[in-house]
This record gives structure tokens, sequence and C-alpha cells, in this order.
């Protein structure tokens, strides 16, 4: 995905770490700070994305990468079941994938 502050200019190039319909936890190259507005796309696949604003509630920088937690503002149905059927698509898959390596099978 990409955000960039509500006024500025700068895309920055992210991934999500966790999403939720609440908000999401993003790695940041560039610092933000808490109570920042940001623009986001965020994408969910290749086909898949949703564009959503967001206030920064909180911030972590460790020595390797930085985070950013971020509330959204309200969110459209479309992004609203974006959400939902990703996160039970990844879910499923991970079941899937958990079976599969068990030996066991899985229901169709």
């Amino acid at each position: 995905g990409y955000y960039r502050r509500e006024y500025g200019n700068v895309l920055v190039r992210t991934m999500v770490k966790d999403l939720t319909l609440a908000g999401a936890s993003l790695y940041t190259d560039k610092e933000v700070h808490v109570n920042d507005r940001l623009e986001m796309k965020i994408f969910l696949s290749v086909n898949e994305s949703f564009q959503v604003q967001g206030v920064v509630l909180w911030t972590k920088t460790s020595s390797a990468q930085s985070y950013a937690g971020v509330l959204f503002g309200p969110l459209n149905e479309e992004a609203r079941q974006l959400i939902v059927e990703y996160g039970f698509i990844n879910k499923s898959t991970i079941e899937a994938l958990v079976d599969d390596s068990s030996g066991e099978q899985t229901g169709v």
C-alpha cells in the first residue's frame, strides 16, 4: 500500500502488518507522529484495494523497523466488505495449510 500525510505530496510505500475494520498497523519508512492524519491506499491483493483516511494513534521504532498504528476514519461499505472477506480468506487458507501439513483430509 501507500500513504501520505493529509497535506503532503510525498507518497510512501508501505506494507500492512495488521488490518481490522477499525484500523491497521503499518511499516513506515518515513517518520510519522502521533495525531498525523494519513491518506492511504491499501492493497489486499493485486486486484483488490481501498482508500481510507486515518489518524496515527501510536508509533514504535525498533533497530530494524518503524511502525505506526492508524485508526481509520469512516469506511465505505465496499471497503468494509473487502476487509471482512480478506480476513476470512486468509484464515481459511492458513487453516487449509495446517490441515494439509498434518496429513489430514480437509472437507470440500
